[in-house]
């Protein structure tokens, strides 16, 4: 009588396909994990906005009613950066506060111009600016992600409307800015909202002084 046994051992395309499936989900699901990481950044990136902006929001209070400008001196002079002039407002104040950790740099937030810059600045409509004369803080951007020029090493720090290179660093999922409001609430912004286009220059649909985000 003969004995038939079954065959166990795998064959060649058996393998081939085992070893696929594996891959494809491996690829999956290492994408997974690298789409929750960014969105991890993005939520510590808006925190740490949301902190900046508490701090932004307090400085008034012992400074005359100004808002804190982009550095305490004139231009071409030293003085203190937004973030030192901030510091005493913050309950931990390290690097990574002051930076959103999607980027390449430290220091990486933007500060829009139109909200004050120096003592001095000329037009006078980018000089120091007080806070009780903002008509509608809750639209007015105060700090969003600065623009990375990898080729230079350096972050673009002023959000300059009407510029043909606003600032902005589009870093997050969707081609998106993370921003904080004169009233110390943050949110997501798109292109289309900023009115910046692909190259960073102005697209509109508003003109610059029409946009609310950049009005005081």
């Amino acid at each position: 009588m003969a004995i038939h046994t079954r065959q166990s051992a795998f064959t060649l395309i058996e393998l081939l396909v085992t070893i696929s499936i594996i891959a494809i989900l491996a690829s999956l699901l290492l994408s997974g994990v690298v789409l929750v990481r960014k969105a991890a950044r993005s939520i510590q990136c808006m925190n740490n906005l949301r902190q900046i902006g508490m701090a932004a929001t307090v400085y008034p209070d012992d400074n005359g009613d100004w808002i804190v400008p982009f550095n305490s001196g004139t231009v071409g002079g030293r003085g203190q950066p937004w973030w030192d002039l901030l510091t005493p407002y913050v309950e931990t104040a390290s690097s990574r506060l002051w930076s959103c950790p999607d980027g390449g740099f430290n220091f990486n937030f933007g500060k829009n111009a139109r909200t004050g810059m120096y003592a001095d600045s000329l037009p006078q409509e980018l000089s120091h600016k007080h806070l009780s004369r903002a008509s509608h803080p809750t639209m007015t951007l105060l700090f969003a992600d600065g623009l990375e020029d990898a080729t230079k090493g350096e972050v673009i720090r002023e959000i300059f409307p009407g510029k043909n290179d606003m600032g902005f660093g589009f870093r997050h999922t969707n081609e998106r800015i993370n921003a904080v409001f004169l009233d110390g609430h943050v949110e997501s912004l798109g292109r289309r909202q900023t009115g910046v286009d692909t190259n960073n220059g102005w697209a509109g649909p508003l003109s610059w002084f029409e946009n609310p985000l950049y009005l005081l």
